[in-house]
């Protein structure tokens, strides 16, 4: 896995951050939330027939301002889930066409009984409701949902093998843009 500069010091300020909105909360690292019996569960539940994450971080954009921290984000997570025994392929800088050419192989990887996560950092905006991911290559001012990948593009592609957890992670800040009728916005 490739390492970024700055990700230890990207980690230490945002469990130093995480601490501080807890302290503020008057929540305690002592403090548990509660927990179900294993117990509760069938066996055949609690096993996945495996488990794939696709983690994509961009931030060098062309025409939007450069982000600081997704590949740091993207590199934490990947550890994390690589502790928990999940397969990841983490890809940071796509395009519009490589988003939707990596999901269309990801895919590949889903079926009955297999837990995928999809993990998007980077730029999005949102219009009629719906949530849009930004290319590298994405026009500056001109949002147009032709430019971006589709949530419902990302679930349809998600869903269509049926495993039995889906989990989507957005890291976007979100830009509403009202849709205006002559296909401007």
């Amino acid at each position: 896995m490739t390492s970024y500069p700055g990700c230890d010091n990207c980690r230490s300020g945002n469990l130093e951050n995480l601490r501080e909105i807890m302290a503020s909360m008057n929540i305690t690292t002592e403090e548990k939330a509660p927990i179900v019996p294993v117990s509760a569960y069938d066996d055949e539940q609690l096993v996945a027939s495996d488990k794939v994450a696709l983690i994509i971080s961009n931030c060098m954009y062309l025409h939007l301002p450069k982000l600081v921290t997704p590949h740091c984000d993207a590199e934490t997570l990947a550890t994390a889930l690589q502790d928990l025994k999940y397969k990841t392929v983490t890809l940071a800088d796509l395009t519009l066409a490589e988003m939707k050419f990596v999901l269309k192989e990801y895919k590949k990887l889903l079926g009955n009984g297999v837990y995928a996560v999809f993990y998007f950092v980077g730029h999005g905006f949102e219009v009629n409701g719906q949530c849009y991911l930004l290319p590298v290559e994405a026009p500056s001012e001109a949002h147009r949902p032709e430019h971006c990948l589709s949530m419902d593009f990302v679930l349809n592609e998600l869903s269509d093998h049926n495993p039995a957890l889906n989990l989507l992670l957005l890291d976007v800040c979100r830009k509403f843009i009202p849709y205006v009728a002559d296909n401007t916005i």
